[in-house]
This record gives structure tokens, C-alpha cells and sequence, in this order.
């Protein structure tokens, strides 16, 4: 038995719950189901999907006026083919009537130029996949997107529960199979954002092969965000930055490392001692409305 809620105010579409199923007797071709709602439903409040299809369900904070568009969620497909017969092509095909959405037609990569998307919003999006294969094969996959409302930026310090993960995957698992899970504590409650897929899950995007590779070093990031307006004077402190180390008798050092666009660091320096982040110049929102920078933590 399944129990779901919903609430009053819920969009036309939006997903409450997905049915799994299994058949003991399957061979080891994937059983096709099919689903039907069989009673409690007279007014036809709710309807299924007939067919097993795969869906995709994220939340993700709120994209204001100001802030640039950009990528939303990569969806993945997998062919058993081998060489050109397995090469995907990634297509939206429903949902996108107002072109908010663009996928890469190779990675799956689903992004949006549109800048604002409000908390309390949903986006239904069905995504096909196609083989290069003679006759081609395709398949289709939901992605549910919720918007939700952005936390407030927190100065509270990272850290990550484990200063060294290790995962053991076989070459024989398949594209979206979970590696394992990385995650960070904060010493207040805020929700953390990952740079690598969403609520820090590690997946395989890609067929593994062994022979040619059987050793992956990933480094994560946890991030840092704060809103700084563009009449902000130079000088201003926007941000500390915290680390510790386990030994206290190491002292830490900070710089900026990098940016995204190279212009940024000459607008942001870090004190290398406190950590502390200032304006350089004055902003200019029209340039550029995000800076994304790299801040490098050493022992010195």
C-alpha cells in the first residue's frame, strides 16, 4: 500500500507519487507493465501513466530577475549497442511550448536561458532519447522540476563528514546507477547546494570500461552564495570564508584561485589571513549579473 499527500494548491501534471512493480517470471528482457487507477477515483482528479516510463523529480531554489540562467538538470539514457549504433540524441518534446528550456541533443544536459523562475512554480518536461541504430530506438523520461524558495546565504562554516570518500563500482553497472553519497555538515540548518549533481549523489553518466580506466579521482565542492548590490561602494565586505584543520597548530592561508569569467577576480580580493572576502570596484549589474569565483585554502 502507497501513501501519498498533495497539496490543494497543486498545478495540473505535477507528480505525486510513482508506482514500482515486479514481475518474478520476467526474463531478462525488462518487463513492459502496464498501470491503470482501478477505483477511487470517480471525479478523475488523478490519472496514471499507463506505461513504466522513467521520472525524474528535483527541487531547486528560485531564480530571481537578476540572476542568470543556467543549467537545470542532465537526464540519462543508455543503449546496450556498442560504437555508433549507441550514440543518444536528447530531445524535449512536450512541456517546453514557451521555449523556457534547452537540452544539449548529445549530453542531455537540460539548462534555461530564462532568468526568473519563482518559488511555489512547477515545470513538467518529457524528454525523448533516440538511438543511431537501423531501425532507431527511442525512449521518454519526466523531469519534474519544483522551484523553491532560496535560503538565506549563511556565513556558517563547511565541512565534509569524511575528508576522503572511496566508492567501488563495477564496470558492469549501468548509466544513472548511484556511486555513493557525499555529504557536508554546517552548523546551522541551511540547505546545502552541491556541485556535483543535486543533494550530493555521485552517478554514472557514462559506460564504465575497466580495461581503459579503472581508477576516478572527483573532487567536490561545497558552495558558497551571497547577494551583493551593485551600488555596494570598494572595500566592502561581502563574505567570510571558514575552514579549519585538524591540527591546530597549522595555519591556514587564503587566496583566489580562479573565476569563470576572468574579469570577476579583479572585482573581489580575500584577506589571506581571516578569510575575509571584499569589493575591489564598484558592480555593474548589466556587465555581468554573477560572479562565480574559486577561493584556495593552504597550509602555510
Amino acid at each position: 500500500m502507497y501513501h501519498a499527500s498533495v497539496p490543494e494548491n497543486s498545478p495540473k501534471d505535477v507528480s505525486i507519487i510513482q508506482i514500482q512493480a515486479q514481475d518474478p517470471d520476467a526474463t531478462v528482457t525488462e518487463p513492459r507493465f502496464t498501470f491503470r487507477i482501478a477505483s477511487g477515483n470517480p471525479q478523475n482528479f488523478f490519472s496514471i501513466n499507463a506505461r513504466t516510463e522513467k521520472l525524474y523529480q528535483v527541487r531547486l531554489p528560485e531564480r530571481g530577475r537578476r540572476q542568470r540562467g543556467g543549467a537545470i538538470y542532465r537526464i540519462f539514457a543508455y543503449d546496450a549497442d556498442y560504437g555508433s549504433n549507441a550514440e543518444l540524441t536528447y530531445s524535449i518534446v512536450d512541456g517546453n511550448d514557451d521555449a523556457k528550456f534547452h537540452i544539449d541533443p548529445k549530453s542531455g544536459l537540460v539548462s534555461s536561458p530564462r532568468k526568473q523562475f519563482p518559488a511555489k512554480t512547477y515545470d513538467i518536461l518529457t524528454v525523448k532519447a533516440v538511438d543511431n541504430g537501423r531501425p532507431q530506438r527511442w525512449a521518454t523520461a519526466r523531469l519534474h522540476i519544483e522551484w523553491i524558495r532560496r535560503p538565506t546565504p549563511s556565513s556558517a562554516s563547511l565541512a565534509f563528514e569524511e575528508p576522503l570518500y572511496n566508492f567501488t563500482v563495477m564496470e558492469s553497472d549501468k548509466v544513472a546507477d548511484i556511486v555513493g553519497v557525499v555529504s557536508a555538515q554546517q552548523q546551522d540548518s541551511a540547505p546545502l547546494w552541491f556541485d556535483i549533481t543535486a543533494v550530493g549523489t555521485l552517478i554514472i553518466a557514462k559506460p564504465l570500461d575497466a580495461e581503459q580506466r579503472s581508477f576516478y579521482n572527483l573532487t567536490v565542492e561545497p558552495t558558497y552564495e551571497v547577494m551583493v548590490t551593485e551600488d555596494t561602494p570598494p572595500d566592502t565586505e561581502v563574505l567570510q570564508l571558514l575552514a579549519s584543520d585538524r591540527d591546530e597548530h597549522h595555519r591556514l592561508t587564503f587566496a583566489l584561485l580562479g573565476s569563470v569569467d576572468p574579469a570577476s577576480m579583479r572585482l573581489f580580493r580575500v584577506d589571506a589571513n581571516t578569510g575575509h572576502m571584499f569589493t575591489t570596484q564598484r558592480l555593474d549589474h548589466e556587465t555581468n549579473t554573477q560572479h562565480v569565483l574559486t577561493v584556495m585554502v593552504m597550509l602555510s
